[in-house]
């Protein structure tokens, strides 16, 4: 009880308060500045590659590939998670005929 006491106290202390608060704000802006700062890496890399004609075919060769990849892995994780669903599903059969034998 009194550790929440001290626990509502500790919210209703002004210093405690200023200091969350300028914790969250802190929190807030260091998230705009990185998402301005990709906005940014990506503007200057889409500058300076602009003017290389064969870069745009290097890009759409690499978003092939990388779109590939991602989906082999998106099979292999889904597969893996159907066996431990399967296997989860396993437990429970038999539990619950353990316990209709037992009732």
């Amino acid at each position: 009880m009194n550790q929440e006491m001290e626990c509502v106290k500790e919210i209703y202390n002004t210093e405690c308060y200023k200091d969350k608060l300028k914790y969250e704000k802190r929190k807030l802006h260091h998230k705009y500045t990185i998402g301005i700062l990709i906005v940014i890496i990506i503007l200057l890399i889409v500058q300076t590659t602009f003017s290389f004609p064969g870069f745009v075919s290097k890009m759409n060769f690499t978003s092939t590939i990388t779109s590939i990849i991602l989906s082999v892995i998106a099979i292999i994780i889904s597969i893996n998670g159907e066996a431990k669903s399967e296997s989860v599903q396993n437990n429970l059969i038999s539990s619950s005929s353990k316990l209709e034998k037992w009732c």
